[in-house]
């Protein structure tokens, strides 16, 4: 690792796999062909999360995150809904739709482009670099704007069957 370039204080071996560990994907192909031939074979993308990670993680929306020149983050937002499929789109904006009314109904007329990333990272305003940042992870129940994934269709069955099961046992404790 020395010899790749690395600092002694950046040098660590582990699973590639972690949010932390995509930053070294670039050194396997160095340090461990064999492996890395491997993990090509293996894993779809890591050719392409190597090459891109290093540009501040913005290929995984972590970090600074930028948007091309030509693009402001409400139209970056729109450019990078237009190239998933029907029902994803369809998912995100409908999430949108309620992050951007919440927001509303707190006053804000205008989502802002952008906010300081400190209030950003908090969840304490709205902005459109924060909806471009949820699509860049692939968070698909948009927690980054302070969602909550839905409880499922089983959850609600395992909650009946255990009320069920609770009002037996209860019954069963009284009428004995």
């Amino acid at each position: 690792m020395t010899m790749a370039g690395v600092k002694v204080s950046q040098q660590r071996l582990c699973q590639p796999y972690g949010d932390d560990q995509r930053r070294g994907l670039w050194l396997y192909h160095i340090l461990e062909p064999d492996t890395w031939y491997k993990l090509i074979n293996r894993v779809n993308g890591v050719n392409s999360g190597s090459l891109y990670v290093q540009e501040n993680g913005n290929i995984s929306g972590y970090n600074k995150i930028s948007k091309p020149d030509e693009h402001t983050w409400k139209s970056f937002c729109n450019m990078l809904l237009s190239t998933m499929p029907v029902k994803t789109r369809d998912h995100y904006h409908s999430r949108f739709k309620k992050f951007i009314h919440s927001w509303r109904d707190r006053g804000y007329t205008e989502i802002p482009q952008e906010a300081p990333l400190e209030l950003e990272n908090k969840c304490w305003v709205p902005s459109w670099r924060r909806m471009c940042k949820v699509l860049l992870r692939n968070d698909y129940w948009c927690k980054g704007l302070g969602q909550t994934q839905p409880k499922s269709e089983a959850y609600g069955k395992f909650l009946d069957i255990r009320n069920e099961n609770r009002k037996k046992a209860l019954k069963n404790e009284n009428g004995n």
